[in-house]
């Protein structure tokens, strides 16, 4: 697999945070922070947050941490992702994640400006979780959508919820006004999850999914961070 290499994204994050407009969180540049063009207007108009404020590791314990993904977990990410896919309405992919896939997918996030943090215990990731944009347009700038995912054989022991408050957290400290959390019903554990966290049901979308033969409901839920 090729390596992937953060150094470009740092610099465009940095060069584009010494231009926002810090009441308003967002950037005021459109040059050089959203893809402006003079022949096509505004290609892309993404929130640039602040630098992270997880830039070292949250302990947990002797053994276990929070940390910000790192190029080299796209292998253990792919791995506690794809039994989901295959067994699962939890993701409504239908084909496991190659490795490659997925280091693009996380280099995608990250150069998107977007927090994915994974919970590591004795040098191995077990969990992950992380925001991408709710939608595109502009004015949808400032809500994110959450995902979080832990390694089957890790759960009930509440990392999901830890680190799903980490996330939030980070998302609050970059400026996002709102989260929105979509899951496949029925799910049960994610019901528990997002009440316990202060989430509301904002929406069902019936039979918005289509896996394993049949039709699945997919429910939206929102927090205001």
């Amino acid at each position: 697999m090729n390596n992937i290499h953060w150094t470009h994204v740092l610099s465009v994050a940095a060069s584009c945070v010494s231009h926002r407009d810090r009441r308003a969180s967002r950037c005021t540049d459109q040059a050089a922070c959203s893809g402006f063009t003079p022949d096509r207007g505004p290609v892309h108009f993404a929130l640039i947050p602040p630098h992270p404020s997880i830039h070292r590791p949250i302990q947990l314990g002797l053994s276990g941490m929070i940390r910000p993904v790192r190029p080299e977990d796209a292998e253990a990410i792919a791995a506690i992702y794809n039994p989901y896919v295959r067994t699962t309405t939890i993701s409504l992919e239908d084909e496991p994640m190659p490795v490659v896939d997925m280091a693009a997918r996380i280099q995608s996030i990250v150069a998107a400006h977007f927090p994915f943090l994974v919970w590591e215990e004795d040098g191995k990731v077990v969990a992950y979780a992380y925001a991408s944009s709710f939608r595109p347009r502009a004015g949808y700038r400032f809500t994110a959508e959450s995902s979080v995912y832990v390694d089957a054989a890790c759960q009930a022991r509440g990392i999901g919820s830890r680190l799903y408050v980490a996330l939030l957290d980070e998302l609050r400290s970059r400026g996002f006004h709102s989260v929105v959390g979509v899951a496949t019903t029925p799910n049960d554990k994610s019901e528990r999850l997002h009440e316990r966290l202060g989430f509301t049901k904002a929406a069902v979308m019936r039979q918005a999914g289509w896996k394993f033969g049949q039709w699945w409901d997919v429910l939206m839920w929102q927090k205001a961070l």
